[in-house]
């Protein structure tokens, strides 16, 4: 797989907003759910990212609004890319566990915040394996806090071959 994380930090011969298109285009022929739910990675730093999700039609519920399951899938993937570029190369990446409380009904299009602290970000470069509780929030076009949460995410080293 292409390291994606080097493409977006690589402040080289790419535009930002070119090198942003390639990690979504790339991103979505690893994942058929973020292709699908036209999912964008609008952020990615070291110790926050940011998913994007227009209200497109398919993606609503019955009040208009970006449904409740693919804004947490929004939260979802924004944990995980945030884990994923701090965990060893190759690293298997599972979600385990997702807790999310909706406050408000979101307004328009949504944007899904995943973010950690820098002890975090230590302790998951010293292990090979490990869990951590990431902080989620999602903020609506009107930028109102609908969703606060926190994911799970579990990471072990690959298998040897």
């Amino acid at each position: 797989m292409v390291d994606l994380f080097k493409l977006l930090k690589n402040p080289g011969y790419l535009p930002r907003n070119i090198r942003y298109k390639i990690f979504n285009i790339i991103l979505g022929r690893y994942s058929i759910y973020f292709r699908t739910n036209r999912l964008k990675v609008v952020d990615v730093t070291s110790n926050e990212v940011v998913i994007a999700l227009k209200n497109h039609r398919r993606l609503r519920d019955r009040q208009g609004c970006v449904h409740a399951m693919a804004s947490s899938l929004a939260c979802e993937y924004a944990a995980g890319v945030l884990v994923a570029q701090h965990v060893i190369d190759k690293a298997s990446l599972v979600v385990k566990n997702v807790h999310v409380n909706f406050r408000k009904r979101p307004v328009g299009s949504i944007k899904a915040f995943a973010g950690l602290h820098q002890d975090e970000i230590a302790s998951i470069g010293k292990s090979a394996r490990g869990e951590l509780s990431v902080a989620v929030h999602v903020v609506d076009s009107l930028g109102k806090r609908v969703i606060d949460g926190c994911v799970v995410v579990v990471w072990r080293p690959p298998k040897p071959s």
